[in-house]
């Protein structure tokens, strides 16, 4: 081990100096650690009394003499565990502050290569898309995916979708590709702008744009309203 090792645990560089000079050379007197190091006399004994503070360095009288020798490698090694057990909580804080502080990632797409972008993300991202289609403007990604040769919608991930009862045309639209699966709910639940979240995603589906949003937490809040109106939700109307 050496002194940067050492110092990586608290010592000071005076302190990890002395220690690997009892360490290599065994007890020695203060005047000797002094002639090893080439360490002031003054600050030997200041290193000395902290390492064995410390369980680094212990003493005992020879002839009268004050001599000092290094501890077992293995009160380094507890040492050294507990600085990792506390740098690993450490870490594990500073993560969770992380996702605290998390600003969310926004994006803005506009017309037919903002369609594009979504459904190519969705694709590679998510497992399964959750879509809430209640806003009638929708129509402008089924004209996308109408227009997309088969083998690259075959591709598309499984989209679980909520229609209002009076939006049935465009669920039969919908209905027409493999990856989807529809339920519908009571028009009260129209919306101004429609939803689809994947992974930890969120895209807001206006007439104009779709505004993207990257934040675990706001997926997370949206899927469970989602899951909400699945839950009320029928697989056929009248």
């Amino acid at each position: 081990m050496n002194e940067e090792g050492l110092q990586l645990i608290g010592l000071t560089r005076n302190d990890a100096r002395i220690y690997l000079a009892l360490a290599r050379f065994g007890p020695l007197k203060a005047g000797e650690v002094e002639r090893r190091t080439g360490i002031h006399r003054r600050n030997v004994y200041d290193s000395l009394n902290r390492l064995e503070k410390r369980g680094f360095v212990s003493q005992y009288m020879l002839n009268k003499v004050q001599v000092f020798q290094a501890a077992e490698i293995d009160a380094i090694i507890g040492e050294l565990g507990k600085k990792q057990e506390l740098l690993g909580e450490t870490i594990q804080e500073f993560k969770g502050m992380e996702r605290e502080a998390k600003v969310p990632e926004v994006q803005l797409l506009v017309g037919e290569n903002g369609v594009k972008f979504l459904m190519d993300d969705e694709a590679k991202t998510a497992k399964t898309v959750y879509a809430i289609s209640t806003s009638g403007f929708e129509c402008q990604i089924w004209d996308f995916l109408e227009k997309t040769p088969h083998k690259i919608t075959q591709g598309m991930a499984p989209t679980k979708i909520i229609f209002v009862e009076s939006d049935r045309k465009i669920a039969e639209r919908a209905k027409r590709f493999k990856f989807t699966d529809v339920r519908f709910v009571p028009d009260v639940y129209r919306s101004s702008v429609g939803f689809d979240i994947y992974g930890d995603n969120v895209a807001i589906l206006m007439k104009t744009a779709i505004i993207k949003i990257k934040n675990e937490e706001i997926a997370a809040s949206f899927r469970r309203f989602f899951d909400y109106l699945w839950k009320i939700g029928k697989k056929k109307i009248k």
